[in-house]
This record gives structure tokens, C-alpha cells and sequence, in this order.
């Protein structure tokens, strides 16, 4: 089915960038360029920057920057990385469609290996990880994805971090979900020209959707 954008209403995209990343990340620059240049006037995409000093003060920076009320667009939330497991808790507590990009959907199993104090390059942020710091993240799980809401997972299968097959299995069986791994690349995500067309698909639906 051909959609149509005359007339379609605006579309907010709120993205969540990775860990020890920040707004000005080359996915997001990216992404928002992307959107730009194809949908102008008709998208208001948001970059959330987040900190990382903890699990409960990330999302609470989050749900501060991403308010909407009943007269706002219609939402699509797209994250990578820590992003992506922060993009579905919200998008399943708001009810909106989501798109995650390598996403890091056990994070608190994957920090064991990042135990200790990181520099965030980008922001100049000191974020020190221990097991407490993992359990906390845990309260943000998705342990089961809502069938009803549209989503969308991309990965590079060369992803020397995220674990894809936990990924893969936790949506096997999603309704409305649809997985598409690339061939190599790495967890910077190398294939971001070749996924536009779904992201852009996604765009196009909930837009299309909010207009009937």
C-alpha cells in the first residue's frame, strides 16, 4: 500500500543515543539530516541528550524531555545502543511505535564486563558502574514487548558488544515486529543508508495511522 503525505499530520521523533554517547553522535546527526532533508516541516525530530550518573536519573531526564499532551503529534521513538532499551521502555509505557538500532536489550548482563569508573568523551561526564547500577537498570526491562505497538529492530550481525540472538529471541514471536540484520559492520551500525527506507516506512505509518 502506497502512503500518502499530503496532508499528514506532524510527526515527533524523539531519538536516544547509546552509552557514554551524546546528541551529537554520528547516527543521530545522521538520522536527523535524514529526516530533514525527506520530510522538511512535517517531522520535529528530537535528540534527547541523557546523562548516565544513573539508570533513575537518565529516564527521569528522558520522560522530562519527551512531555506531550492530547493536542501533540503523533510519536516515534528511535534509539541505539543503551538507546535502544531505553527507546522501548518508553515507547511501551506511552504506547508509541519504536525503532531500535543495535540495541542493548540486556544491558544489566553486559555491564558486568564495564564495572568501574568511564569517561564520557563527548560530554565530559563521569559515570561510575557497580552491580547496583546494573540492578537499577533492570527496573527499565520490557521483559514482554506490548503485540500491539510497531517495532522495528536493526542490527549489524558483526556487533562486537550487544547480544544479538538475545535480542532476536526476546521478539521472535511480536506481532507487529520486524527484525532485519545486516551482513558485518560493527556496533556503530554501518548500514544506516540501507535501513532508511524501513525507518522511513515507519515514519510514513504512524503518520499515515494518526490522519484517519
Amino acid at each position: 500500500m502506497k502512503l500518502k503525505m499530503e496532508n499528514s499530520p506532524r510527526l515527533k521523533i524523539y531519538y536516544l543515543h547509546g552509552f557514554l554517547s551524546s546528541a551529537m553522535s554520528g547516527k543521530a546527526q545522521a538520522l536527523k539530516q535524514l529526516f530533514q532533508d525527506e520530510f522538511a516541516e512535517k517531522v520535529e525530530f528530537r535528540i534527547i541528550s541523557y546523562p548516565h550518573a544513573s539508570p533513575k536519573t537518565s529516564t527521569k531526564v528522558i520522560k522530562a524531555s519527551s512531555k506531550n499532551n492530547k493536542n501533540s503529534p503523533p510519536v516515534l521513538w528511535i534509539g541505539s545502543s543503551l538507546g535502544g532499551y531505553y527507546a522501548q521502555y518508553f515507547a511501551n509505557k506511552q504506547r508509541n511505535d519504536y525503532v531500535m538500532i543495535n540495541p542493548s536489550l540486556n544491558p544489566f548482563d553486559l555491564l558486568e564486563d564495564y564495572l568501574g569508573s568511564h569517561l564520557n568523551k563527548n560530554t565530559g561526564e563521569i559515570v561510575f558502574i557497580d552491580k547496583k547500577y546494573a540492578k537499577q537498570l533492570k527496573k527499565y526491562d520490557v521483559e514482554i514487548p506490548n503485540r500491539k505497538l510497531n517495532s522495528l529492530m536493526l542490527f549489524d550481525e558483526a556487533d562486537e558488544v550487544v547480544d544479538l540472538r538475545f535480542a532476536r529471541g526476546k521478539y521472535h514471536q511480536k506481532h507487529k515486529h520486524k527484525t532485519i540484520v545486516y551482513s558485518g559492520g560493527s556496533h556503530d551500525f554501518e548500514h544506516l543508508d540501507d535501513a532508511w527506507p524501513e525507518i522511513k516506512r515507519m515514519a510514513l505509518e504512524v503518520m499515515a495511522r494518526s490522519s484517519e
